[in-house]
């Protein structure tokens, strides 16, 4: 179980809460397990072929699922990596325009903040000297 300290509660735009997990992915894998057990349990359970036909199917199938679990651990690695790097791209990118309208704007933003801070100090001296 995820400690309460590994989950974070956010509000996105909407004003609608969701929650942000610091987790790895292995409750992900823990849950896509779960299913195919589950999954597994219900086709044995409502099957019309005898016990011994489903224990052979069983068997037959579940050799291949060591390979299975590795192929979609593989594919979900992948997809995970490409992910990240997509998301990093981004951010980074956005890091750089904003730096760069900083840049930019630098001298509008210093100028507009001397700006006001005259404007407050003359208020100022207007309220002391009334």
């Amino acid at each position: 179980m995820e400690d309460i300290d590994e989950t974070i509660d956010k509000t996105n735009s909407k004003g609608y809460n969701f929650i942000m997990s610091k987790n790895n992915g292995s409750n992900t894998l823990f849950a896509l397990a779960c299913g195919m057990l589950v999954g597994a349990a219900i086709a044995v359970l409502t099957t019309n072929k005898k016990g011994e036909e489903v224990r052979e199917e069983l068997k037959e199938k579940s050799k291949d699922l060591p390979e299975d679990l590795k192929k979609v651990l593989v594919d979900f690695k992948q997809l995970y990596n490409r992910s990240y790097a997509v998301i990093k791209n981004v951010t980074q990118e956005k890091a750089e325009i904003a730096k760069k309208l900083l840049q930019e704007n630098k001298e509008k933003i210093k100028t507009t903040i001397q700006e006001a801070s005259k404007k407050i100090q003359d208020k100022l001296k207007e309220d002391i000297c009334d």
